[in-house]
This record gives C-alpha cells, structure tokens and sequence, in this order.
C-alpha cells in the first residue's frame, strides 16, 4: 500500500519503518514532496512507528502471519502479537544469546527494556 494512502487514512505527521537490512529508518512525511520520502510504499505486516497530531482509533483488516521472522544482525523492528501474554525472558528465549536487547516504546514516549545481561530488578519490560 503507498505510504501516502496510509497517512492520509491516519491522518499521520510522520511514517518510520525500520530496514534491518540497510539498519536504517525510512519515512514518510505529507507534507515534503514524494522524491524527499525515502518511504514510499508499506508491505504486509510491515511495523509502523507513527507520529499523531492527535488520539483516535484505526480499524484496520488483519491479515494471518507467520509465526516465523527473519531476523538481521543488529536492530530488527518486529511485530509484537502472541496468542497470549509472556514474560519478556520466556518470548525471547528462542533467541538465546544473540538478544542483546528487547525494547518496547510507550506511550509517553520513553521505552521499557529487557537486557540479559542485567539483574532483574533493572527489567522495566
């Protein structure tokens, strides 16, 4: 789907996708001209991070996925929708020692983390 139409139906300032490959952010902003948006188009099950001038809700039709990711060496950006809720350590167990780091932005804007590494009282996810 073109990143416009989303951010028209959202009414978004702003659309960031993270590329693992590239480990980089493409956006997509209204308001510049589409040869300045390094993000043109949204794939299925891509994961948006966008910013809102104000609250409201958005319906959207849900597609099934696959439970397998693809992930990349360094920081990957990926959907977070288990059949049911799991302890930060249990979800990310699979990944063993290449977890460096899980974080989860808020909606004040600050993020909570879990890193292996660190006693659990450090643990904010």
């Amino acid at each position: 789907m073109a990143a416009a139409t989303v951010a028209a139906d959202l009414g978004a300032d702003v659309l960031t996708v993270w590329d693992a490959a590239a480990q980089q952010y493409d956006t997509f902003y209204p308001a510049l001209p589409a040869a300045l948006n390094s993000l043109q188009t949204l794939a299925s099950g891509t994961v948006v991070l966008l910013q809102l001038p104000a609250a409201g809700t958005w319906t959207m039709d849900v597609l099934p996925v696959s439970p397998v990711m693809t992930v990349q060496a360094g920081w990957n950006l990926l959907p977070w929708a288990p059949a049911t809720a799991l302890p930060a350590a249990d979800a990310v167990a699979p990944l063993g020692s290449r977890l460096h780091g899980l974080y989860r932005l808020t909606a004040a804007g600050t993020f909570d983390s879990y890193l292996p590494a660190l006693p659990a009282q450090f643990v904010t996810l």
